[in-house]
């Protein structure tokens, strides 16, 4: 897969999950005012994308 697919498939991915990210961090009442919580929850989201995304049950 090249470099341009990936990121194309993963912007998507973002779309689909950014706001699951932001429920979970409040759900813990986490105070992300610098946005760091909300990166590690995209570095995490990415490290998934890139085990399971030839998975079929990959969103």
């Amino acid at each position: 897969m090249y470099v341009n697919e990936m990121e194309t498939g993963f912007d998507e991915v973002i779309t689909k999950f950014k706001p699951m990210i932001y429920h979970i961090i409040y759900k813990l009442n986490i105070k992300d005012q610098d946005g760091e919580f909300y990166q590690v929850g995209l570095i995490a989201l990415f490290e998934a994308y890139r085990k399971y995304k030839d998975y079929q049950t990959f969103p």
